[in-house]
């Protein structure tokens, strides 16, 4: 029976067909987006570098976690980078966090396969899906997720979440499979502790996989269970403390972080990374917003205390420091309603893998308890449930959830139970061969986009804007204004060295337009006043703004001087 349901040639193809898939198209990927940089990834680079100058008063960061920003950090710095590469080398770091994700998910998977098969139920005709199935269709879902809901592409540490979680998720089934001792529970605290040095989300889940660790059903008593789940929980809070004791310190009052906090303020009432600003609502108990220097048009003022490109999102925790969070049923609720949004696209993009979780749980023997076998290990995906969670009632977006849906997901495959036979294998073969396609065809899609002209005819635009910079006499260490949106990043200031100190927002420009002359001088002389030298803004500015504008290069990017203007 086992000659007709498992086979050892198959799975080993399977698995050198996702090595080799995985290698290609993530670097690929890697390739095409070399030259990108979102606005997260700004305020990692910058604080990754406040930690290796030793700039502690800078590194001291109550929104980012330090773990990646470290990680790039040095990266840079040992690779003695030049600007013009930084992007090029935080993307090849990206690259290489993934294939370590790679080989985090193969020993998830080799677990799981091998705690399946120690399951013992009434009917032992019953068998798991074969191996070489689970590897297909594991393996085409990892790969999707790993280049389509996080990529490579946007610089953020959900790759390393990624990471931890799958290995957590590993240990804990080693752990159940009875093939573990004082070191497996050893390494678990470790590794729940670098997750939250990765991103403080991952703090309560960090406490669902500790407190659930000793209700894994191994052979051990009770009592060694409990005495090594100790040990796990005491190194959890060895590696974890040192950084919630100085970032409580720092804050004045007991913290994890602030980014679920805020964040959660910030949805429920209205989804905008300007919510902060407003000073009114939910808002108005800040104990240092940005400061406001006009009203019409707008004119806030950062350049102080808090460093970084553009401070008000390399430490938002500081500007936002005081904020209320208060329940809006209506709010959470529309919160939800985006959430289920996300959470249907992500079911939609995996229907075939749904289609054939479905269709396998159809044909599973009728002799033992799918939900028996599924609740059996519980502990396993216990916190990756709880992340679904919890994000839901935030903020989902697919790079964050993305390695929880592939530990359910995978979950809830190992869990049916089928009869061997060479109909049932058939059904299988016919099952898995469409699903791992086009999950493989929708990941060969994305690495595929923009890498000819990444190639062939590379374009590092956001260089291009700092060097034009200097030659209009922006030198390192300068501050600028700007009338930008944000959210698609600023790099180009970073590449210039520059900090930006001042801002009207991007939707106030046309105010520009009606200001008289007396009006035009009171804002030249604001933005002026905390030592900006010109201003940036993208896209092209409207006629009659009383700046005179000259286009940044060859880019969508243009800059008026503010000496100039004083001097006239």
């Amino acid at each position: 029976m086992d000659s007709i349901w498992e086979d050892e040639a198959l799975s080993a193809w399977v698995r050198r067909l996702f090595w080799f898939l995985g290698l290609t198209l993530g670097l690929m990927a890697t390739i095409a987006s070399r030259f990108s940089m979102n606005a997260d990834g700004i305020s990692y680079l910058d604080l990754g570098r406040a930690y290796l100058n030793r700039d502690w008063n800078a590194a001291i960061n109550g929104y980012w976690s330090p773990l990646y920003a470290v990680l790039l950090g040095a990266a840079i710095r040992l690779g003695h980078v030049s600007l013009y590469w930084e992007s090029t080398v935080v993307h090849a770091v990206n690259f290489v966090i993934f294939v370590v994700a790679m080989a985090a998910f193969e020993i998830f998977l080799r677990e799981l396969c091998r705690s399946h098969r120690t399951r013992v139920f009434e009917d032992k005709s019953a068998q798991p899906v074969p191996v070489w199935a689970m590897q297909a269709f594991g393996y085409s879902l990892f790969l999707y997720a790993g280049l389509l809901w996080i990529s490579v592409w946007v610089v953020t540490p959900d790759q390393c979440v990624a990471v931890v979680m799958i290995l957590v998720a590993a240990l804990l089934l080693r752990i159940q499979r009875g093939d573990a001792g004082w070191s497996s529970y050893a390494i678990l605290g470790i590794l729940l502790g670098v997750g939250y040095l990765t991103k403080s989300a991952l703090f309560p889940l960090g406490l669902v996989s500790a407190a659930a660790t000793p209700f894994l059903a191994t052979r051990d008593s009770l009592g060694t269970r409990l005495r090594r789940s100790l040990l796990t929980a005491c190194l959890f809070a060895v590696v974890a403390s040192p950084l919630a004791i100085v970032l409580s310190q720092a804050k004045g009052r007991f913290t994890l972080g602030d980014a679920g906090p805020l964040n959660y303020a910030w949805y429920l009432k209205e989804p905008t990374l300007l919510a902060y600003k407003s000073g009114d609502g939910n808002f108005d108990t800040l104990k240092h917003p940005l400061r406001r220097l006009l009203d019409s048009p707008t004119v806030y003022e950062f350049a102080t205390p808090i460093g970084g490109t553009y401070p008000p999102w390399y430490d938002t925790s500081y500007w936002s420091d005081g904020t209320k969070i208060h329940f809006n049923f209506n709010g959470q609720l529309r919160v939800l309603k985006d959430s289920a949004r996300v959470y249907a696209a992500c079911a939609l993009g995996q229907r075939g893998f749904l289609i054939a979780l479905v269709a396998l749980f159809a044909a599973a023997s009728g002799s033992y308890s799918f939900w028996r076998c599924l609740a059996s290990v519980w502990p396993v995906w216990a916190s990756s449930v709880a992340g679904l969670v919890m994000y839901a009632l935030v903020h989902v977006e697919t790079r964050l959830v993305a390695s929880f849906l592939v530990i359910v997901g995978l979950n809830l495959l190992g869990a049916i139970r089928l009869i061997p036979s060479e109909t049932m294998r058939r059904v299988v073969i016919g099952l898995t061969l469409p699903v791992a396609a086009l999950s493989l065809l929708g990941a060969a899609n994305i690495a595929a986009q923009n890498l000819y002209s990444s190639t062939f005819k590379p374009r590092h635009m956001q260089w291009e804007i700092a060097q034009v910079l200097a030659q209009r006499g922006i030198r390192p260490g300068d501050g600028v204004a700007t009338i930008i949106d944000h959210r698609e990043g600023d790099y180009w200031a970073r590449l210039a060295r520059v900090k930006i100190i001042e801002e009207i927002p991007l939707e106030e420009m046309q105010k520009l337009v009606s200001l008289d002359a007396g009006s035009h001088a009171r804002l030249v002389r604001a933005l002026q006043g905390p030592g900006a030298k010109a201003i940036v803004t993208a896209p092209a500015p409207p006629e009659g703004t009383g700046f005179r504008w000259d286009r940044l290069g060859n880019t969508e990017y243009f800059i008026s001087s503010l000496t100039q203007e004083g001097r006239n």
